[in-house]
């Protein structure tokens, strides 16, 4: 057994490898491509410089922007967006929150949602927008083609909330219905309680002084996800690989 035994540990340690391997390699794709295109031009965005954001859009790129009615379809009138929009929203910075990506060969659309966040008077404000952005490979870079974007409309039912001068506002639908609440009123005390990190959504300016008049509860549901599997390896450290599920009714083992 002993010979043997040894070249069958050797063997199923190196294709251990090699499948974790294969694992690794499958998780970076053309969808993790264009997010990070996405978050790149998030990071250039907070710099309020026009000239920097049009490297990011192909030469024929349209953009229909959050605050403007007329569509732009050359450099020139885009860079005149975000001049605008720039004097518009002082100090602007944008988070992401859901994105949907698709990819089909070097052509890839991502559509979701973003909240811009702005000084004005001395207050930070939000504004909530969903767009919709269309890329197209160009060697090793993917550059937007059409841009939409418009600001989320404000359900009926917020502004009713705030017509009525109710006292206090819950919001229980998640990051949608906070920010509709928060879009909704600047006076009102609004309580939320949603799953995804509320300061990457732009809910809230900070976890500790959450600001204006909102504040909540968040189960950090996706956040969570490594230690939750951090846990579970810590109660078996030789374990090099351990099944998990995310499905609430299933008990989670016990630690001794």
């Amino acid at each position: 057994m002993g010979k043997g035994y040894n070249a069958i540990m050797f063997l199923n340690q190196h294709r251990a490898a090699y499948v974790e391997r294969l694992v690794q390699t499958a998780t970076a794709g053309p969808k993790e491509d264009v997010a990070a295109a996405g978050q790149k031009w998030a990071t250039v965005f907070a710099e309020n410089n026009p000239d920097a954001m049009l490297p990011f859009y192909a030469k024929d790129a349209v953009l229909w922007g959050t605050l403007s009615p007329t569509v732009r379809s050359d450099p020139g009138a885009i860079k005149a967006y975000f001049v605008g929009a720039f004097q518009a929203l002082p100090k602007a910075t944008v988070k992401f929150g859901d994105q949907l990506i698709r990819v089909y060969g070097n052509t890839a659309v991502n559509t979701g949602y973003y909240t811009f966040s702005y000084i004005k008077d001395g207050e930070t404000k939000t504004l909530p927008a969903r767009y919709s952005l269309t890329y197209v490979k160009d060697a090793d870079d993917w550059k937007i083609v059409d841009h939409y974007s418009s600001a989320v409309p404000t359900p009926p039912l917020a502004a009713d909330l705030v017509h009525w001068h109710v006292a206090l506002i819950v919001a229980l639908g998640g990051e949608t219905a906070a920010l509709a609440a928060k879009r909704a009123t600047a006076t009102i005390p609004i309580v939320f309680a949603g799953g995804a990190d509320p300061v990457r959504t732009g809910t809230v300016s900070s976890l500790h002084h959450p600001g204006g008049n909102i504040t909540g509860v968040s189960a950090f549901q996706i956040e969570l996800e490594p230690k939750k599997l951090g846990l579970l390896r810590s109660c078996g450290p030789m374990l090099r690989r351990s099944p998990y599920s995310s499905i609430r009714t299933l008990p989670m083992p016990k630690c001794k």
